[in-house]
């Protein structure tokens, strides 16, 4: 029953997500990267702190990019939530996550790496996919990183993309300076 609960707090969570992310009159607003990510920890550190997982920020860029600040932030949560996810299953020390973003004269790149083992190269170029899932059918619709693409590539001109770093799962969001606005 708690089970059944759990997910059909999930899936209304999901529609909410849908909801919020078809409204129309969304307007854009002036916020770095580095405040959005802020505001992230302000939901989640509580969380990742008591799953003793390490964050370590590196931030070389104080301009700001004109965004959907409310659904940047959903991707960045969703990148997070996954990350922990994958820390709990996978490790059982020394869980961390590391956070750099990087400015250049171009672009804004954030990019979010965890230590809960690399994404599998058969599907790493499936994971955007709508409906895909790492997580089986309790834990997981396979729709946040299909929104969280559509999210920064379509919303906001910006790009999204997975990668391995030796043993690290990592995730990169980059927006342009010029295409913004």
């Amino acid at each position: 029953a708690q089970a059944m609960i759990k997910q059909a707090r999930y899936l209304s969570n999901t529609i909410d997500d849908f909801r919020n992310f078809f409204q129309p009159d969304k307007k854009k607003e002036l916020i770095s990267p580095e405040k959005i990510i802020e505001n992230c920890f302000e939901l989640m550190g509580k969380s990742l702190e008591n799953n003793n997982i390490k964050v370590t920020r590196q931030c070389s860029c104080q301009s700001e990019l004109l965004l959907y600040a409310h659904e940047a932030m959903q991707v960045f949560l969703n990148i997070l939530k996954n990350a922990q996810e994958a820390l709990l299953d996978n490790r059982e020390h020394d869980r961390e996550v590391i956070i750099i973003i990087n400015e250049t004269d171009s672009h804004i790149d954030t990019i979010i790496c965890n230590n809960g083992g690399k994404i599998d190269d058969k599907i790493i170029t499936q994971i955007f996919e709508p409906y895909f899932s790492t997580k089986g059918k309790k834990n997981g619709t396979g729709l946040g990183l299909y929104m969280s693409k559509i999210i920064i590539e379509q919303h906001m001109d910006g790009k999204i993309s997975a990668f391995n770093e030796q043993e690290n799962a990592c995730f990169k969001v980059s927006f342009s300076k010029y295409t913004n606005g």
